[in-house]
C-alpha cells in the first residue's frame, strides 16, 4: 500500500497544504463562476461541468 507522502502518488513539488479564505464554499463558487464562466471546472469520464453550472 502506497503512502500519500510517496513520490508516486504525491508531487514533492506540490505544497502539503495552502492557504484560503475564510468564507463560505457559496462565495468561492460564485467568484469562480463570474471569473471563469464557461470553462471546465472539472472533467469526469469526459464530461465536462463548467463552473457557472456550479453555481
Amino acid at each position: 500500500m502506497n503512502n500519500w507522502t510517496d513520490e508516486r502518488v504525491y508531487n514533492q513539488d506540490l505544497p502539503r497544504s495552502i492557504d484560503y479564505p475564510n468564507v463560505p464554499v457559496g462565495a468561492i463558487l460564485k467568484g469562480s463562476a463570474r471569473r471563469f464562466g464557461s470553462r471546465n471546472a472539472y472533467i469526469y469520464e469526459g464530461q465536462g461541468i463548467m463552473f457557472e453550472e456550479l453555481y
